[in-house]
């Protein structure tokens, strides 16, 4: 099946971009319809290539989302994870579709494993469990409505569980590496350390450090996401569209994104060392702090959030690119030169 028209949100961001870039190489003949919020940002998306048709607007434009969502056969929403306005928007642009065409949209929705952490002050909890995407039911049923994104994550799965789209729910722990996208390389929980590290002078981390979090490479992460479209392109018509009957499981097609998994003191210890090699920070050493230091830095790296990707591997997808631990040094200066630019985004909203 060819996608006649497909547009992934945020088009400027860290993963976003990366994919739109990958989406056109893959893709040679396919309208690509890409959202822009800012009109400095227009000529570089437009560069990607000539099937990308760039829309000025943001998460917020309504009536430009639904628009855009109601003429595509695939959309992909990988800008706002906390954002229940906007995935409310693409479920009405979705319907309409629906009704024009009597067919079933794909929507990939990304979110972030941030729902599924466990509070730790900064330790490895053994009472912690690891989550797999197999179990649908704990998946469903054991995640608190309060959790970050849980609220808009089950919005977009709705939309499948009622025949709505076909909704696949794409779920990154810590992004790391450089992106290869038109504006932003580089954004996330490093970029958001080395800002904190660079106001404070010195490098914290939280209780022992030794909480743990999975993770995976942008371009794992990429060829990740083109794994999913592709699995969904193949088997999009195994429930006929004039079947309502048939029951339907929006967790079916939910994915981590796991490549592997690292200590968060020991990320922080690397961020400190090449930081201080820079003579950017007094000293290399690093200061304990609380969980409720942390949470006023909004930074999030006290918890434990550990994730597999069983469905993904199933599907025949495996991670290539090297550690975080090795990634650290160019992340650092991608990062510094993007807080030189003044273009750091929160990636607590998860603005990838």
């Amino acid at each position: 099946m060819v996608v006649h028209n497909s547009p992934p949100f945020s088009a400027t961001g860290y993963v976003g971009g990366s994919l739109l870039v990958s989406l056109v190489q893959k893709y040679p003949l396919t309208k690509i319809t890409a959202l822009v919020r800012n009109p400095e940002d227009l000529d570089a998306v437009s560069a990607v290539g000539p099937t990308v048709h760039v829309v000025l607007g943001s998460h917020t434009d309504r009536e430009v989302i639904i628009r855009a969502v109601s003429d595509a056969e695939l959309v992909v929403q990988i800008s706002y994870s906390d954002d229940l306005e906007l995935v409310k928007a693409i479920v009405v642009g979705l319907k309409l579709h629906k009704e024009k065409t009597g067919k079933r949209a794909l929507y990939f929705h990304a979110t972030g494993t941030m729902t599924y952490a466990g509070e730790a002050s900064g330790e490895l909890r053994k009472d912690y469990e690891v989550w797999d995407d197999r179990d649908k039911n704990r998946l469903r049923k054991k995640v608190d409505i309060n959790a970050p994104h849980r609220r808009i994550d089950l919005e977009a799965i709705r939309a499948h569980d009622q025949n709505v789209a076909d909704v696949y729910v794409i779920c990154p722990p810590v992004v790391y590496g450089l992106g290869t996208g038109p504006v932003r390389r580089i954004n996330g929980q490093i970029t958001h350390a080395v800002r904190i590290f660079l106001e404070m002078n010195h490098a914290v981390y939280v209780g022992k450090g030794t909480n743990i979090w999975s993770h995976i490479h942008i371009r794992d992460l990429i060829q990740a996401i083109l794994t999913i479209i592709d699995h969904a392109i193949r088997t999009q018509n195994d429930t006929p569209e004039g079947d309502q009957t048939a029951e339907r499981d929006g967790f079916d097609n939910f994915y981590f994104t796991s490549a592997g998994e690292h200590t968060w003191g020991s990320v922080i210890e690397e961020i400190a060392r090449t930081m201080f090699q820079r003579g950017l920070l007094k000293c290399p050493s690093l200061e304990s702090v609380s969980e409720e230091y942390n949470r006023i830095l909004s930074w999030n790296v006290g918890s434990n959030c550990r994730v597999r990707s069983a469905r993904l591997e199933a599907l025949g997808w495996r991670p290539k690119e090297t550690s975080i631990i090795d990634n650290i040094e160019e992340c650092v200066e991608a990062s510094l030169q993007l807080i030189k630019s003044d273009r750091v985004l929160n990636f607590w909203l998860g603005d990838y």
